[in-house]
């Protein structure tokens, strides 16, 4: 019979100056079979890319609660719904050259997934925080983006493939 070991590492992330403090647990299951090991967690991301393949399904819909909140450093507030978070994800999905997640961190209920990519040719990188209620459905989803150049030239796309599908004022820049 296998054994399992359960191993857990905490870190802890504070950047002076911020307000952030983040304090993440991170679970790594790993099966030893004899000479050989298997580590048994999925890739960073996979399950929050496989929600995003389900866009326009039930099961994309299943996935979150009745109203659940979409914040981005791509928008200049909130948007609430599903409706709303499927045509934003729909959009901004096409928009990438590349992207692939690094690392997922989960600590309670909030799942941190650090992501790096290329957008319109140029380097981008962010992190995505899935916030999910007692019974496992996602109630919010916090995007942040960088660099800066990068955020502004994205959103001001997102606003003209949107247009007409979300309110305009979402992705309007100071002039």
């Amino acid at each position: 019979m296998t054994e399992s070991e359960l191993f857990l590492t905490r870190r802890t992330a504070f950047h002076a100056g911020s307000t952030l403090l983040a304090s993440c647990a991170t679970l790594a299951i790993v099966e030893q079979r004899g000479a050989q090991s298997a580590e048994t967690t999925p890739l960073p991301g996979q399950g929050w890319r496989a929600v995003l393949r389900k866009i326009g399904t039930p099961e994309f819909a299943g996935a979150f609660v009745k109203d659940p909140v979409l914040k981005a450093s791509v928008m200049n507030r909130e948007c609430v719904g599903v409706a709303s978070m499927a045509a934003f994800f729909d959009a901004s999905r096409q928009m990438y050259d590349s992207i692939a997640f690094k690392r997922e961190t989960i600590s309670g209920a909030q799942t941190y997934l650090e992501w790096e990519g290329k957008v319109f040719g140029d380097e981008v990188g962010g992190v995505t925080i899935l916030a999910r209620d007692e019974t496992g459905l996602i109630q919010q989803v916090e995007i942040f983006h960088r660099p800066l150049h990068v955020v502004a030239r994205f959103s001001n796309e997102l606003g003209k493939r949107l247009a007409g599908k979300l309110d305009a004022s979402l992705f309007e820049q100071p002039k």
